[in-house]
């Protein structure tokens, strides 16, 4: 029988159970396998548990995926188009933003702003955006096509090379239960989709090697998630930095401590000092350079001129039920403040129809005069925290985001928070456990933020010249 955990302790299961039996030193066909299922399970185990929404996708891995691609995999391949060396090779994300002239990264564009200035030679491995489209081009964007004509001996090879259910069945010998779950119960740990995992992981680490012997990089810049393009530059004695995209608190996969070091970056580049302090990281801090956050920096410039409104407090959803009953009995209770639920970016379309909750939030909207609910891609994320006199949420970077903006951050105690334990224990920021709670809050006159040092969390923010904005590269 199940019985309900909180995050916390499920987060402190995976600390006793990978010290326990060393998981993370345990390879299976060459591959240390731990890495690649960790956040998988732990969102598995947070949905058994009602923590999470949406917890757990399958991954698929079928010689028919290679066919359906190997034809757009052809005429879009790094091999087939690019016969330039490069100095610096840029890994990015899956977060592009338009602009005048085509699109680009945000978490990218200053690095490679810097290295235009120093007519540094690179090229952005560029993957698909969450609509599953290629947006930038140009000269030094290079797509991200594993499966084409040109891997398919690879891929013929980790085929017929899986892993033996043998092999996985010892990796976890010992380990009957997690988090009250037992394995036998878990999609994550199951040998198919434990020996899926390896294979895939053995495909993308050959494809990358062959990208990195090919255009012969220094440097190779990462915006998270890049485990094998990690293992493969380890294996060449290339080194790795990685740009931070978001929030890392402490347990926040891959970043804790418990991580092995193995398919972590060699440096890193952090938005802010706080970064650093919060989560215990595997690198000492003379491999890490506080670069602060320009794009949250330009943003903020661009929305300088907008006046806060002193009655609006901003809800930023993050596929949380309790947040949206919150923010609907605090509009009830608070008919003098402005309440606006921004919808978290996937719950954009067609929101009214999706779940329990949003139908529960667009029945109020028509109820009550003073909740509105904002949807991300119609109004500026920047542009709604400086209006906002308030923001409040659980988990995620808009949350600290908002702090820079001069909002006033309040945080929920849901169980998930609890990863916010450095902020809380720092005293900067309140939290609350429901609507009563938040009113008593926003309607006193009490200072909670008045010690809040902006350019501890981003570096450089308030005050500083733009002449002498920190460098990402260095020689």
């Amino acid at each position: 029988m199940k019985i309900d955990i909180t995050v916390n302790a499920i987060l402190n299961s995976f600390s006793g159970l990978e010290k326990e039996h060393n998981l993370f030193d345990k390879k299976v066909r060459g591959v240390y396998f731990w890495q690649l299922l960790r956040f998988s399970l732990y969102m598995e185990l947070a949905q058994i548990h009602s923590h999470a929404e949406d917890a757990y996708k399958k991954l698929s891995l079928g010689i028919s995926a290679f066919f359906r691609k190997s034809f757009v995999g052809f005429t879009m391949s790094p091999f087939l188009h690019f016969n330039k060396k490069c100095d610096v090779l840029i890994c990015s994300g899956v977060r592009n933003i338009e602009s005048n002239n085509g699109y680009y990264s945000i978490w990218t564009y200053p690095l490679e702003e810097e290295l235009e200035q120093k007519s540094i030679p690179y090229l952005v491995f560029e993957v698909r955006d969450t609509r599953g489209k290629y947006t930038r081009k140009g000269n030094n964007i290079i797509y991200h096509e594993r499966r084409n004509i040109f891997s398919l001996l690879d891929y013929i090879k980790v085929w017929f090379d899986k892993p033996e259910k043998g092999e996985i069945k010892k990796a976890l010998e010992g380990i009957t239960d997690i988090a009250g779950i037992p394995v036998s119960e878990l999609k994550t740990l199951s040998e198919d989709s434990i020996a899926e995992r390896i294979s895939i992981f053995r495909l993308q680490e050959a494809f990358y090697t062959k990208i990195l012997k090919k255009f012969k990089p220094k440097k190779v810049y990462l915006v998270s998630g890049w485990l094998s393009m990690i293992a493969a530059c380890k294996k060449l004695r290339i080194e790795t930095i990685e740009l931070q995209h978001g929030i890392m608190p402490k347990f926040t996969f891959p970043y804790d401590s418990s991580n092995s070091s193995i398919y972590f970056p060699d440096n890193l580049c952090l938005w802010g000092q706080y970064w650093y302090n919060s989560t215990p990281l595997p690198v000492p801090q003379n491999r890490v350079t506080f670069t602060g956050y320009k794009y949250l920096k330009d943003e903020l410039n661009k929305y300088h001129d907008v006046e806060v409104k002193n009655n609006r407090i901003l809800f930023l959803s993050s596929l949380r039920k309790q947040l949206v009953d919150i923010a609907i009995k605090f509009a009830e209770i608070n008919p003098h403040f402005d309440v606006v639920v921004r919808l978290h970016p996937s719950e954009t379309l067609d929101w009214r129809k999706g779940n329990g909750y949003n139908i529960e939030l667009a029945a109020t909207q028509e109820r009550l005069n003073n909740l509105d609910v904002e949807v991300a891609n119609e109004v500026p994320l920047y542009k709604s925290l400086k209006l906002s006199c308030f923001s409040v949420g659980i988990f995620s970077t808009a949350c600290m985001e908002s702090i820079a903006t001069g909002c006033k951050c309040i945080l929920v105690s849901d169980n998930i928070a609890a990863m916010h334990s450095y902020l809380l224990g720092i005293g900067v920021v309140p939290v609350v456990d429901n609507e009563k709670e938040l009113s008593d809050i926003v309607n006193s006159k009490k200072d909670y933020w008045k010690d809040i040092d902006i350019n501890y969390f981003f570096a450089g923010t308030v005050g500083s010249d733009d002449s002498k904005e920190v460098e990402f590269y260095k020689e």
